[in-house]
């Protein structure tokens, strides 16, 4: 009843604690959503770096399975691709398709079959591209390590800067609500 009370003898000053009110919830969700989205827009970076396996010439298919399945097993993989030599054959295609000079020069017997490695998380890159390239039919591992450390910095850092925002907002809302009830009430 005392709310009601005080809302009839100052009705401007009730209708203003509400408006706040209702803008500060309103916002700490805007922010929270938008926190949401750039979290999961992160996540999604993060899953793109790929270390690249190349294998030597002649390597049999059932060498390269072999590898695929420890990397597999490692627990630290989110997809392990194949290409074989004509999928690479392909794909050069598409890249150079505005140069046929270059296509001309190039067979499906210059491209090497490899595997693409996507990980979990981008920090187990590193310890996937080791554990290939100790198996003797590697020829080379392609994983830029400077740029997955930069964009792992990066993401952590947004990341971080994302809960301090969004914990500072909580804590405005959260004494806005304070005070004004405290002082209208």
């Amino acid at each position: 009843m005392n709310i009601f009370s005080s809302i009839r003898r100052t009705p401007y000053q009730s209708l203003m604690v509400l408006g706040t009110l209702t803008f500060s919830f309103t916002m700490l969700f805007i922010f929270a959503g938008s926190i949401l989205l750039l979290t999961k827009i992160v996540g999604y970076i993060k899953t793109q770096p790929q270390a690249t396996v190349y294998f030597v010439k002649d390597t049999q298919k059932s060498a390269i399975f072999k590898l695929r399945e420890e990397l597999m097993n490692t627990g630290k993989t989110r997809d392990v691709g194949y290409v074989s030599q004509e999928q690479a054959l392909s794909y050069y295609k598409q890249l150079n398709k505005n140069d046929p000079e270059i296509l001309e020069m190039v067979s499906k017997e210059a491209l090497p079959q490899s595997l693409e490695i996507y990980a979990k998380d981008p920090t187990y890159l590193e310890d996937l591209a080791a554990l290939a390239k100790k198996n003797p039919a590697v020829e080379n591992v392609d994983y830029e390590k400077d740029i997955v450390d930069n964009l792992i910095r990066i993401t952590n850092s947004i990341t971080a800067g994302a809960l301090i925002f969004l914990g500072s907002q909580f804590l405005v809302v959260f004494f806005v609500l304070f005070m004004t009830t405290t002082f209208k009430i």
